[in-house]
């Protein structure tokens, strides 16, 4: 009497192989974007982002396009087209909100440091730096202490007429890592946003 039980069996296994098979090429697919969408520097859901040196890291919010250039930490020149002081330092991390009709953008850089490095005296060169490019600062309140990856740092908003710029600065073991916020007619969603990306830094 004839049986079918061999050629299903058969059939069963060349289906879970062609699933398998299936199933991998998803994956390397997959894998293969999120690698490239990482490269160019597009939002993906892992998106914790650390310098080419990986001295530093944060979380870039859902949306924002982000770069870590390998030159990031030195001085450049571009006879002032950017509107950055001539010469400029490149940013370790750029991030650029794409979800806004506005602009908004953050630097995290690490500037040269050395052991003993005071917290007042760092911040008082970033906010000298970034307001002598806007040639005018207010502040919009006072100076304010936050913990930045378990380490004392300092905050304080600024309005330089065009943007409201967020800039903190923490010191850690000889290590000055900034930040700087630029927010075009931000909101206190916006601002608390740009914040909240800050706060999520490692050192």
């Amino acid at each position: 009497m004839p049986t079918t039980a061999a050629p299903t069996h058969s059939l069963a296994r060349r289906t879970a192989r062609v699933c398998l098979l299936v199933g991998s090429l998803i994956l390397v697919l997959v894998t293969a974007g999120v690698l490239l969408l990482r490269l160019f520097g597009f939002p993906v859901l892992f998106h914790r982002v650390a310098d080419h040196q990986n001295r530093v890291s944060i979380v870039v919010p859902d949306g924002w396009r982000y770069q870590a250039p390998a030159e990031g930490g030195s001085l450049t020149t571009d006879g002032g087209s950017s509107g950055e002081r001539d010469p400029y330092r490149i940013p370790e991390i750029h991030a650029v909100d794409w979800t806004s009709d506005q602009v908004h953008f953050f630097n995290v850089e690490v500037p040269d440091s050395r052991p003993g490095a005071d917290l007042t005296t760092a911040q008082a060169a970033l906010v000298k730096e970034v307001c002598t490019v806007y040639g005018t600062c207010t502040p919009t309140g006072p100076s304010r202490p936050l913990t930045v990856a378990g380490h004392p740092a300092v905050e304080q908003t600024f309005d330089a007429g065009v943007m409201t710029l967020y800039l903190s600065t923490v010191v850690h073991d000889g290590l000055t890592v900034r930040f700087a916020g630029y927010l075009e007619d931000p909101d206190a969603t916006t601002v608390d946003q740009v914040r909240a990306a800050w706060l999520t830094t490692r050192i």
